[in-house]
């Protein structure tokens, strides 16, 4: 008798060295409840993100080509001839002429997607520009 009962212990504790299919499945369950709970607020953080970058690039770039403006008297031709530095995730544009001007940009992942779409700066400040974008205008990136 005594065998018998040795061979179901061992047949019960090797049985429990493990996870149970459901046990599994419910940890599977949960993290899938998780993640489609963050992934949607994260993917939110990144375009949030990308959308104020799009707005600092085209102060930065307002800053270059006012300051080239003041200058030489005239709008340069591009916006890396106003002496601009640095990366640009942003693809950047000028528009209007020496008396009224503003700077467009645009980027993938934000909600300035297009040049439709685009971010335009008036001013310093950030104020909006009024101006449409002209077919043909000279877009500039990185």
């Amino acid at each position: 008798m005594s065998t018998l009962m040795q061979r179901l212990r061992s047949a019960q504790t090797s049985r429990e060295n493990g996870f149970t299919f459901m046990e599994v499945l419910v940890a599977m369950l949960i993290i899938g409840i998780i993640a489609a709970i963050a992934v949607p607020a994260w993917a939110g953080h990144i375009k949030s993100g990308n959308d104020v970058q799009v707005q600092a690039e085209a102060l930065n770039a307002y800053s270059a080509v006012g300051s080239y403006k003041y200058s030489a008297g005239t709008l340069p031709e591009t916006i890396a001839e106003s002496g601009m530095r640095g990366t640009r995730d942003a693809t950047l544009a000028i528009i209007g002429n020496d008396d009224d001007w503003c700077i467009a940009a645009f980027m993938e992942g934000s909600k300035y997607e297009s040049a439709e779409d685009a971010y335009k700066v008036a001013d310093g400040s950030g104020q909006a520009c009024e101006l449409t974008i002209p077919a043909g205008t000279r877009w500039e990136s990185d």
